[in-house]
């Protein structure tokens, strides 16, 4: 170390609470040069360049959300990588990595290229990637020296010529996947057995909101969860699956799992705190895909929260204008905002002992982390990135959508009571957000890669 490290580091954050080897301990972090390179009581730390008093505030890992849909390019009427990141950093969140379905979709090494200098110009925290599936599989292998964090494949539609309904070509394409060492993340709804379902309900009463629901189904779930896993079983590639939202896709999950299968899973806070309850109320506003469940399949995904089968929490955030949902149910887009709703969510269930903080922080900030191989993120230890999140636990606020920093204003949380709000976002040393104002300027972030 120089001189001047010996005698003093960037930051010091002082009279904290810490979740620090799997407790919460009082004390400060002492950070320098965007790491960590103490945690210990405050008496104990070394002299800082900038002092933050956390007053006993608790201090987490860096929320590491791994699905979030940032739009931009011909999608910017939506949201842009700027209004994307600061609607994250005003949740707490530090890393994200955005999905390919945007306009034009990433599918080759210079899409995804082209995205990443937009992106560079505008994110202010860390920001990574993933591809759609290329025209045609051996097209995967050119992605290999570009750092993606894994492929998504909706099996209802495809982002490029790719025939996800031809069971040799997602074969083909598993065994790519094993080959490259990265994560296929599934939709697990097929467009078979949507278009099944339509047909056979063409010229019924069923309201659009009904024939939505019944399309969407949880054995559409069920069926296609078992498809990709059966084709995947002497392939063995790794597969994650997004949105889990029922009862049996967290069975047939679990029992994959047992069989020591290379699988992972995630749940949204929509399907974890809305059922089709809320749908009825909200209406297109709380239209998404998967759909929302029922109290039965909300219950079996607490459980498989809580007991680890499902290893993540991410938001699906995916924002629309207002005129994408002030319309007919059955034009309305699919999806809601959630990077600012996703905390307070869970922190206000936290408290309701619906889940504890070392679950919580392991399936949002330690679970990602590992997912996408960084190996430096998703822990409050010596070495690891200056990436945290402070939070207000006895803060209590409405969710105001109104208010939200991303351009999709609206919610079906909106005017909920919570407490426990994120109060300051910490990313590579930096202070990113502030009681709720952000602190930099657009395109001080940094895209990251898989190793």
């Amino acid at each position: 170390m120089s001189e001047r490290e010996s005698k003093s580091v960037d930051l010091i954050i002082k009279n904290a609470k810490i979740f620090f080897n799997q407790q919460v301990m009082e004390g400060g972090i002492a950070v320098d040069q965007g790491k960590i390179v103490k945690v210990s009581k405050n008496t104990k730390l070394p002299p800082g360049e900038e002092i933050i008093d956390a007053k006993r505030r608790l201090i987490i890992p860096g929320i590491i959300d791994i699905h979030a849909h940032l739009r931009d390019l011909e999608f910017n009427r939506k949201e842009n990588f700027y209004t994307g990141t600061c609607a994250a950093a005003n949740g707490g969140i530090t890393t994200i990595v955005d999905m390919p379905n945007t306009k034009p979709p990433t599918i080759s090494p210079k899409l995804l290229e082209e995205k990443i200098d937009l992106a560079r110009k505008k994110v202010i925290i860390n920001v990574g990637f993933y591809a759609g599936i290329p025209d045609k599989v051996e097209e995967i292998d050119s992605f290999r020296n570009h750092g993606i964090f894994g492929f998504k494949l909706f099996l209802a539609s495809s982002l490029s010529q790719f025939d996800m309904t031809n069971s040799e070509l997602l074969i083909k394409l598993l065994g790519k996947i094993k080959d490259n060492n990265c994560p296929l993340l599934i939709h697990a709804e097929r467009k078979k057995d949507i278009e099944e379902i339509l047909k056979q309900k063409k010229g019924s009463n069923l309201s659009s909101q009904e024939l939505y629901l019944v399309s969407h189904s949880e054995n559409v779930e069920k069926k296609a969860i078992e498809y990709i896993f059966e084709l995947n079983a002497r392939i063995g590639a790794p597969i994650h699956i997004c949105h889990v939202s029922t009862a049996s896709g967290v069975e047939i999950i679990q029992q994959s799992k047992n069989q020591g299968r290379k699988i992972t899973c995630e749940v949204t806070p929509h399907h974890l705190f809305l059922t089709t309850v809320d749908l009825k109320k909200y209406g297109a506003f709380a239209k998404m895909l998967p759909p929302l469940r029922t109290s039965r399949d909300l219950d079996a995904l607490w459980r498989g929260l809580n007991n680890g089968i499902i290893d993540i929490i991410a938001t699906d955030h995916a924002p629309h204008m207002l005129s994408e949902k002030e319309c007919e149910f059955s034009r309305a887009t699919s999806g809601i905002p959630g990077f600012e709703t996703l905390l307070p969510l869970l922190i206000t269930a936290m408290q309701k002992n619906q889940i504890t903080l070392p679950r919580l922080v392991q399936s949002m900030s330690e679970n990602p982390a590992k997912f996408l191989n960084l190996s430096n993120k998703g822990k409050i230890q010596v070495g690891y990135d200056a990436d945290f999140t402070i939070i207000d636990l006895k803060k209590q606020q409405k969710i105001e959508a109104s208010k939200f920093y991303s351009m999709a204003k609206f919610s079906p949380f909106n005017g909920r009571e919570m407490r426990g709000v994120p109060t300051m976002t910490i990313v590579n040393g930096e202070i990113i957000m502030r009681e709720g104002e952000i602190m930099v300027p657009q395109g001080s972030g940094n895209i990251i890669r898989r190793p």
